[in-house]
């Protein structure tokens, strides 16, 4: 493949929802690399499920685990620059909540992971407390825009939007990898390596977020790189992986 070129494999038959589930995902190439020492590096994961309008909701702890679930398993990836340093890892700031819509309601839980490496005797940071079965149980949304000074600032080198929006998710539908990152220009687009970690990255959520019995294969690929209209990020190099849905039959 050329650097720009862009193109799709395989094919999703007509009248399918891409976007009924799945994750959207943007990375800077700085978190990509060993981090540097001394440097602060925020991940953040939001997960929603989509209700019925009318439905009491308290299974909160459910969308935290998933959305700590996509933080902690990342943080294993990571390296350090310097063998002098050692990685630490703490929750910036965490939320959950429900958000009424037209004709359903959205419950969700966001996550942010924060990370730094340097020295093994470096005081930690502390972060936030894993929340009982019980604060799970009703929203808590006062983290959800950050924490003190960064309300309202609030920067991060990796996301995760993992979202399921079918009602009655015993049903199958296809599940979507949006995953995006990004370059400096269209002519460092590396296709081949991006979709490598498209996959890889695809992997690692659908081991966490796959119904029980159920085995997912990629159906479509689709790369390009687009225009993001940031003079600080301007290009992504953006690989779309749809994935077909197959339930092992029952005995």
């Amino acid at each position: 493949m050329t650097p720009s070129q862009s193109g799709t494999e395989g094919a999703v038959a007509a009248g399918l929802n891409e976007f009924e589930r799945g994750l959207i995902y943007t990375v800077d190439p700085r978190v990509l690399a060993p981090l540097v020492s001394g440097d602060e590096y925020r991940i953040l994961a939001s997960t929603r499920f989509r209700r019925p309008k009318d439905e009491t909701f308290t299974g909160y702890e459910t969308l935290y685990r998933r959305a700590r679930g996509l933080v902690e398993r990342r943080k294993t990836e990571l390296t350090c620059a310097s063998q002098d340093a050692e990685l630490h890892t703490w929750i910036v700031s965490h939320g959950w909540f429900r958000m009424e819509i037209s004709d359903s309601a959205l419950v969700g839980a966001v996550v942010t992971l924060g990370i730094r490496c340097a020295p093994a005797e470096t005081q930690r940071p502390i972060g936030q407390e894993t929340p009982t079965p019980e604060a799970l149980t009703s929203p808590y949304v006062e983290q959800l825009g950050g924490q003190g000074s960064q309300a309202g600032t609030f920067q991060f080198d990796e996301f995760y939007n993992d979202f399921d929006m079918r009602l009655d998710r015993t049903s199958t539908a296809l599940l979507t990898v949006s995953y995006g990152e990004y370059v400096p220009s269209p002519d460092e687009m590396d296709v081949d390596s991006a979709i490598a970690r498209a996959k890889h990255r695809a992997d690692m959520y659908i081991e966490l977020v796959k119904d029980e019995g159920e085995h997912l294969a990629i159906a479509q690929c689709e790369w390009r790189c687009l225009d993001t209209g940031k003079a600080a990020k301007p290009y992504l190099t953006h690989v779309n992986l749809v994935f077909n849905s197959l339930r092992t039959p029952e005995a």
